[in-house]
């Protein structure tokens, strides 16, 4: 199984399509590493259920590549989150009157959590393989919990 087809199949299990919401039940059956843009290493095993250790956050911001750039760093503000709370993010490209959701496509656009500023901010970096102008929104969620 290739990478992008995991990556696509951890979307599906974390997200629901249906209601727009993040799935808050996880069930692991073995450890996860995710690195983030920084080089920190999160490490995950075992159930993550809402009603006891698990909550999310929601929210929509934007990415402004200028002139043909290839990387956009957006910044948000939360005390909840911290390298060691932090669980999943999913992302969900935003159609606007200057960027379509094939621009996210034909651009290589791709997103993902950077530095977290343990109960103080997170920071998401987007990356575009083929450089992209413009801004570009999305709207994402993060699960978090002990």
């Amino acid at each position: 199984m290739s990478d992008s087809t995991q990556d696509l199949s951890l979307v599906r299990k974390l997200w629901d399509t249906k209601t727009r919401k993040p799935r808050l039940s996880l069930k692991s059956t073995s450890k996860a590493k995710f690195k983030t843009i920084d080089g920190n290493t999160i490490t995950g095993d075992g159930d993550i259920t809402a009603g006891s250790s698990a909550s999310y956050i929601t929210g929509t911001t934007t990415f402004n590549f200028g002139n043909e750039q290839d990387s956009s760093e957006s910044t948000i503000n939360n005390a909840n989150i911290t390298s060691t709370n932090f669980r999943a993010l999913t992302i969900i490209p935003q159609e606007t009157s200057s960027t379509s959701v094939d621009d996210f496509k034909l651009n290589g656009v791709s997103i993902n959590m950077g530095t977290i500023v343990n109960n103080t901010s997170f920071t998401l970096v987007a990356n575009a393989l083929n450089n992209a102008s413009g801004v570009y929104t999305v709207k994402y969620s993060i699960i978090y919990g002990n």
